[in-house]
C-alpha cells in the first residue's frame, strides 16, 4: 500500500525490483525516512527489508526543509517514540548479523 503516490501498484512493483536486483546477484540497499505516523513500525520495516534480502537498511529521520517543516508537528517523533525506536534497532543489530542496519540521528 502506498499513501503518497497516485500509482496504485507501486507497492508490488517495488517489492518485485527488489526480488530482480537479488536474482541479479545484486547488493540491495533500502532507504526508508521515519516520522511520527511510522516510527512505531520500525521492528516491521527491519524485518520487511531482511524478508527482500537487503544487505544494508539505511533507517533515515526526514529532513525538515519546506513541506516537512511546515508539517513538523505532524512529522517529528516524540522523544517517548525516538527512545523506543532505538532499543527496537538495537535489538536487531544485535540479533540479525546479515543485515546491516544504519540509523541516522
Amino acid at each position: 500500500m502506498s499513501l503518497i503516490t497516485n500509482n496504485k501498484n507501486s507497492y508490488d512493483e517495488k517489492v518485485a525490483f527488489a526480488k530482480q536486483v537479488k536474482e541479479a546477484g545484486l547488493q540491495l540497499i533500502i532507504n526508508t525516512c521515519i516520522t511520527r505516523q511510522n516510527i512505531h513500525q520500525v521492528g516491521e520495516i527491519i524485518e520487511f527489508a531482511e524478508e527482500l534480502g537487503a544487505n544494508y537498511l539505511e533507517i533515515a529521520n526526514i529532513q525538515y526543509y519546506g513541506w516537512a517543516l511546515k508539517n513538523i508537528n505532524a512529522l517529528l517523533p516524540s522523544q517517548e517514540q525516538i527512545t523506543k525506536a532505538r532499543e527496537v534497532t538495537n535489538y536487531y543489530r544485535t540479533q540479525r548479523k546479515d543485515m546491516k542496519v544504519i540509523c541516522s540521528d
